[in-house]
């Protein structure tokens, strides 16, 4: 995604180096803002780590109004780490919508699901924990509920079926 795409697109790119990032969180977001990146990508992890290193003072340096769509994919999104994210770097320019959740599988090339500012915020589910270790998805509004996050619709060359794992029958 991150060298292909841009190569086959013929769209400019910036890369960093991930020890960079590692060093230093807020170089990420300085690139954006210096080179006015309109799309970036990282794992819920980057985000959380920019959440916890990048001082105010830094924050306050950046222009982000350019970045029209961050991907959050790799690993579980937290929504801890999206409302800190939206709290934080709101003065930046930053907006939530921004955030673009996705869900990908090597299997599949990569992209399963994918959201993107068009569809708003990130949806959230507020779920009961005591109903998922069931294996049921049952909403609630409990103090204890485990929130999930929404990861997009399924891409267009995706076909997404839930089975029984045992019977592999396809579920409604």
């Amino acid at each position: 995604w991150g060298l292909m795409t841009p190569l086959y697109g013929g769209v400019p790119v910036t890369f960093m180096l991930p020890v960079a990032f590692l060093q230093r969180p807020v170089r990420w977001f300085q690139a954006i803002s210096h080179y006015r990146g309109t799309t970036t990508a990282a794992p819920n992890f980057g985000y959380e780590l920019c959440n916890r290193k990048v001082t105010q003072e830094a924050i306050e340096a950046l222009d982000l109004t350019c970045l029209e769509a961050a991907m959050n994919a790799a690993e579980p999104i937290r929504d801890e780490t999206l409302d800190l994210l939206n709290t934080r770097f709101a003065g930046t320019g930053l907006r939530p919508e921004a955030m673009s959740p996705w869900y990908g599988l090597a299997e599949s090339t990569l992209q399963v699901s994918v959201s993107g500012p068009q569809d708003g915020e990130p949806r959230r589910l507020r779920l009961s924990a005591e109903q998922l270790e069931q294996g049921r998805a049952v909403s609630t509004e409990a103090d204890d509920a485990v929130v999930i996050i929404g990861c997009g619709s399924v891409a267009s060359m995706n076909e997404v079926v839930i089975v029984e794992p045992v019977s592999h029958r396809r579920l409604g």
